[in-house]
């Protein structure tokens, strides 16, 4: 895959690319214009720095069937994704890390997912148009709490926020 500066008209880099390169005909920029995605390979996403010309770590493994359609949210932190498989997944982009369960639009294909100007809804389509409110609660630990019906344990602390001493979360 060729980058290239329209303004100059001259090719910046080649990425370089496993498999074939027709399976990547789909790509769409971040709103900062720093990340590319690209996707058509049965359920992978890749991610690339467009300064550095690299792809940023391993692929995203976004689905059992083909991926149809990826959409950044306006501030760049979230990827959607659409696939053959009539789901949407949401996916962090600094880690690559899923956010969530899967989103179960449609029981046939999912052809489209889009994040609204304000990042708080996601529209997808299929056979079918549908909105899926994405916005994180403004108390994310007291939801969790009350979802969970518990606090996090210390092992559980352990394994998911390390950088920071033990605390009971709820209460």
């Amino acid at each position: 895959m060729k980058l290239w500066d329209i303004a100059m008209r001259t090719k910046v880099s080649t990425l370089a690319v496993s498999g074939d390169a027709s399976s990547l005909a789909r790509m769409a920029f971040s709103p900062d214009d720093r990340t590319l995605a690209t996707w058509g390979d049965p359920g992978t996403v890749r991610l690339w720095d467009v300064a550095m010309h690299a792809q940023i770590g391993a692929p995203i493994a976004a689905g059992s069937g083909q991926v149809y359609d990826v959409s950044f949210s306006p501030d760049g932190s979230t990827l959607a994704t659409a696939g053959a498989d009539g789901m949407a997944r949401l996916w962090d982009v600094a880690s690559h890390a899923q956010i969530g369960p899967p989103i179960t639009a449609d029981p046939n294909q999912l052809y489209a997912a889009v994040f609204s100007p304000d990042g708080k809804t996601l529209a997808t389509e299929g056979f079918q148009v549908a909105f899926w409110d994405v916005a994180l609660p403004r108390n994310l630990a007291g939801s969790a709490c009350a979802i969970a019906g518990r606090s996090i344990t210390r092992s559980e602390w352990e394994i998911y926020v390390k950088s920071e001493p033990f605390q009971p979360v709820c209460s």
